[in-house]
């Protein structure tokens, strides 16, 4: 599933759904919006997050995932300021922040640092749920 609060975005990633390129399905939904738990009632096998953070979705994003599941996550930490956009705190993860969030789960693969072409400051990190 691929979710995202887009239309445009969405009908990219839906163009290649239907020429087969692509398994799955679309999601428009503003996850920093909505009034519940957007993935209430769901399991996935897995959830892939890319250069997004909406603090307050973490429980929900565990939660979500069923046992023995993964999350792949990628996105800016504050060492990323002195390159220029994100800046907002909202949107920069703090040190260690990420692996703190999925501390109770297995530690796949952690990577926090910079990189290059162009430089930007990342967290990257693999973890499965206990199950």
């Amino acid at each position: 599933m691929f979710a995202d609060r887009s239309a445009s975005a969405l009908e990219v990633v839906a163009q290649r759904l239907f020429d087969g390129t692509l398994p799955g399905r679309i999601w428009k939904v503003d996850l920093e919006q909505a009034e519940t738990d957007p993935f209430a009632g769901q399991s996935f096998s897995a959830i892939i997050g890319f250069r997004y953070l909406h603090r307050p979705l973490f429980p929900a994003l565990k939660n979500a995932v069923a046992p023995g599941g993964l999350v792949v996550y990628e996105t800016f930490t504050t060492q990323n300021l002195r390159f220029g956009r994100p800046n907002s705190p909202n949107f920069l993860l703090q040190p260690g922040e990420l692996k703190t969030i999925f501390q109770d789960w297995e530690l796949i693969f952690y990577f926090e640092g910079v990189l290059p072409n162009p430089d930007r400051a990342m967290a990257r990190l693999v973890a499965r749920k206990p199950g």
